[in-house]
């Protein structure tokens, strides 16, 4: 080797190092959790659990929970029971071990039937819509299915514990695929699949549960890859990775089953890549240990719930995490005379009263506390870190001879409409003392439409107006410009046209590139967000020291190509 070509390898490898360095972003330490509240003690009554199993959360942040008395129970997130359904049966909404649960995007609640061998649909009230399965080992047949999850799609995947597989159905229960099947190797599972998950991209996550593995795979069902995770050779009674749940931006929980009740298991949190970020669960008090756990869930703000299982500990543990920059949640108490009144925070409807809530936000907050046959009391309070505050209330009984007609939707923030009159008013909101006789109401709301409905008030009622929209995605217009004009548009690495450049996208995020001759490429990451025209002005350079840099370092690496081959 020549000492020129010696000379030329070393700028090489140090300029490529000095554009690594300058370039690629660094993860930041993962935060700390702590214990926020927990719910629940052994019994068969309202919020109480007889060995609970599994845990989801609805789009709206309600909590469903499963356990052996055959029924699931939903509550607020902060542990305020709402309602429940089922019982011991083989009929519609009766189970034989209820066991995995899950929601998709329209709140709609999918149950695993354990023993009765299928999979059964509710409404986030219990309302039963509609079930699949039978025992054996055909497609659309299982053998005591457990774990469940839900794409955006809506494509349910179901884990076919005891035929140690996974399959794939419509919303319906049409079947569309299977995979998996007995042993150790890529894709297959060592005696038993036990939960599973779905990311905001459709990959699957099957955790298998006594090799302590997970695995990822395609909607299809093509293996992808596997984490690790857990090295426990030498510790004899765990029993596996129960739960599993996914963040929106893809980090992984899972959950550990020990078979004891000392305080000693613990929870994970896994990057995408599968590298151990946090490690839930510790000595620090009695309420951050976690005891033998099976369920995992997360929410859109990163709360952690975590279902405990053992005899002494039959309750949901909800973590938060704390860092420098997390306050500490405040705690907020709301009472009323009568009692029983709807609770709506920051026009969230959370309980009913009497309620304390140990997840609010430090600020101000609004709360509107209101009961059929009474007036509303709308407040507003700022709340301290950590420090408990009250809201307490007397509701005056409506006027006699006048109605309430009260508006609710989901999500709040609707516009209202009522007798043809635009009122400026948005969902939840009461309108009291309403003269009795037959009105009209419009709810409008971008990307949901707009909700007509005639009702006719009574003297003394209240008339509940509840929106039964979908969400119906609409494109946002996107304005390119560029200084100078002339460039080229690329999305996702499609040309699109000219700046200046109106296109109309969907909701979602988007890699830009504004191309130029005798200018450097200007790339960057748009997300869409909502309906709303969205503008995107790049001023392209010309070429400098750091371009030069890296074009003379792409010429170099070419050099040494080209000489190597001869």
């Amino acid at each position: 080797m020549t000492q020129g070509n010696s000379r030329v390898k070393i700028t090489v490898i140090a300029v490529l190092f000095f554009l690594l360095c300058t370039c690629l972003p660094v993860n930041a330490a993962d935060t700390d959790y702590r214990f926020v509240t927990k719910w629940g003690s052994t019994g068969s009554g309202d919020g109480q659990f007889l060995t609970p199993k599994a845990i989801t959360l609805d789009p709206s942040g309600y909590v469903y929970v499963t356990d052996d008395s055959n029924r699931i129970q939903k509550f607020s997130s902060s542990g305020q029971f709402i309602t429940k359904w089922g019982s011991a049966g083989t009929g519609p909404g009766q189970f034989n071990g209820t066991w995995g649960i899950t929601a998709d995007s329209s709140g709609n609640i999918y149950v695993t039937d354990h023993y009765n061998h299928r999979v059964q649909k509710f409404t986030s009230d219990g309302n039963f819509i509609t079930q699949w399965g039978s025992p054996g080992t055909g497609n659309g047949q299982f053998d005591r299915p457990f774990g469940i999850a839900v794409d955006s799609a809506g494509n349910v995947y179901v884990v076919d514990q005891f035929n140690a597989r996974v399959q794939k159905f419509t919303s319906s229960g049409q079947f569309i695929a299977k995979w998996g099947g007995p042993g150790q190797g890529d894709g297959q599972f060592f005696g038993l699949p036990l939960g599973i998950a779905v990311d905001s991209s459709g990959n699957v996550y099957v955790t298998d549960g006594f090799s302590f593995r997970i695995h990822k795979f395609l909607p299809s069902g093509q293996f992808l890859s596997t984490i690790q995770g857990y090295d426990y050779t030498n510790v004899p009674e765990l029993r596996g990775i129960p739960g599993i749940a996914v963040d929106a931006q893809g980090n992984i929980y899972t959950t550990e089953s020990w078979g004891v009740g000392d305080g000693d298991n613990h929870a994970r949190k896994f990057s995408p890549a599968g590298q151990v970020l946090s490690i839930l669960g510790s000595n620090r008090s009695v309420d951050d240990m976690i005891h033998a756990s099976s369920g995992i869930a997360v929410d859109s703000a990163g709360y952690v719930y975590i279902v405990e299982y053992m005899g002494y500990y039959p309750d949901v543990k909800k973590f938060g995490i704390v860092s420098p920059t997390t306050p500490v949640p405040a705690l907020l108490t709301v009472t009323s005379n009568p009692t029983g009144a709807d609770v709506f925070i920051d026009a969230v409807q959370r309980g009913t009263t009497p309620a304390t809530f140990t997840d609010i936000t430090p600020g101000t907050h609004s709360v509107t506390v209101s009961k059929i046959g009474y007036l509303g009391q709308y407040s507003t309070i700022t709340v301290s870190p950590g420090q408990p505050s009250t809201v307490e209330v007397t509701l005056e009984p409506l006027k006699v001879g006048t109605g309430i007609i009260s508006v609710r939707s989901t999500p709040p923030g609707a516009s209202i409409v009522l007798d043809g009159q635009y009122t400026g008013k948005t969902t939840p909101y009461d309108f009291y003392e309403v003269t009795p006789g037959v009105h009209s109401l419009e709810v409008s709301m971008l990307e949901y439409g707009t909700y007509p409905k005639t009702i006719t008030v009574d003297p003394g009622t209240t008339v509940v107006v509840t929106t039964p929209w979908s969400y119906i995605e609409k494109d946002t217009v996107v304005f390119f410009s560029s200084n100078p004009d002339g460039a080229n548009v690329y999305i996702d690495d499609s040309m699109k046209g000219v700046t200046p450049l109106n296109l109309h996208l969907k909701k979602g995020t988007y890699i830009v590139k504004m191309t130029k001759k005798d200018y450097v490429d200007d790339e960057s990451a748009l997300y869409v967000g909502s309906a709303d025209p969205i503008q995107v002005t790049k001023t392209l350079e010309t070429p400098g020291f750091g371009s030069i840099l890296a074009l003379v370092a792409l010429a170099a690496v070419v050099l040494l190509a080209r000489k190597s081959r001869k």
